[in-house]
């Protein structure tokens, strides 16, 4: 049994494609699409094969796209459990336009997922064990609410596992109204929601995060700030950390690789000081700037992975 298990409730088939320039009422021909899997909890077990850390996938799909996912899954080495589900899954569509560099990200709804559906998509949760981290990561479709998720923690929990938490704002927030998380990476926006003010400064993100140490919601909270980088706050003190200055091609997946760069940095060397809770984060913010060298259809990789941690090490 792997050591991560990703719960990922609302997938989808990526279609990555590229064309000259965005011109409206013309006919646009794009390059041929490649495929690959798409949604938070499947992103972040990518993310972590990559490294070197294998990763179980939990997710619903269905319809004629749900088998090239899987294909598309068990390409990437991901072992992925496929709930059957009636809605067809979801695909979506990244655009690169040539002429500027830009990148559009055409994000379909998610399929609505019956209450009997729910259920057995938990009863998959519930049949693994053994396993150390559960990460519920993306949004939630149709029919799933904070219900759902705090439901699957539990169950994380019996097993032995520690979840973490990158979901929307509002249901983060009504998710820890009801279950602790050991980690949740939300970005400033989503810190500024959980702690009811208007707004928090990017260089006091650390302070910030730290009330909600301070209240129990979470262990550890890693405040993804872009460009600028991350903030953190543990038991053992809060820090931050400027991001590397690298051309970024894409954006697609970079939270998620910073989530599994975590993780594959504490199945090493579990955090329990603030020296180890940094070097998790800054392997984790160096997979992160990694997957923003790569095309949309890619993640991090780990050579190059290792190379900007080697960089975030150095003493400014």
């Amino acid at each position: 049994m792997p050591a991560v298990v990703t719960l990922t409730l609302n997938p989808s088939l990526d279609k990555a494609s590229s064309l000259e320039a965005l011109r409206p009422e013309s006919k646009l021909r794009l390059s041929a699409p490649t495929l690959s899997a798409g949604g938070g909890g499947l992103n972040v077990a990518r993310a972590l094969v990559s490294l070197g850390c294998p990763a179980q996938a939990v997710y619903p799909a269905g319809g004629p796209a749900a088998a090239l996912l899987q294909q598309a899954l068990e390409e990437a080495g991901v072992s992925a459990h496929a709930v059957a589900v009636a809605a067809p899954l979801r695909e979506c569509l990244n655009v690169h336009e040539r002429s500027t560099g830009r990148e559009y990200r055409l994000i379909m709804p998610g399929a609505t997922l019956a209450h009997s559906e729910i259920d057995t998509v938990l009863q998959a949760l519930a049949d693994l064990s053994g396993y150390r981290y559960l990460v519920i990561s993306g949004s939630l479709p149709a029919g799933c609410d904070a219900a759902v998720v705090v439901r699957a923690m539990r169950l994380a929990k019996h097993a032995g596992a520690r979840c973490v938490l990158d979901l929307p704002g509002n249901v983060l927030a009504a998710v820890l109204a009801e279950e602790s998380a050991y980690l949740i990476k939300p970005n400033v926006h989503e810190l500024a929601d959980l702690l009811g003010v208007p707004s928090v400064p990017i260089e006091q993100a650390g302070l910030a995060a730290q009330q909600l140490v301070a209240r129990g919601l979470a262990q550890l909270v890693l405040v993804s700030c872009g460009a600028s980088g991350a903030a953190w706050a543990s038991p053992w003190g809060v820090d931050s950390q400027q991001a590397p200055t690298v051309a970024s091609i894409s954006s697609v997946g970079a939270g998620d690789s910073l989530v599994a760069g975590f993780i594959a940095a504490a199945l090493t060397k579990p955090p329990n000081d603030a020296v180890s809770v940094r070097a998790a984060v800054l392997y984790g913010m160096a997979a992160g700037t990694a997957a923003t060298l790569t095309p949309s259809d890619r993640l991090c990789e780990a050579a190059t992975v290792e190379q900007l941690f080697r960089e975030l090490k150095q003493p400014s």
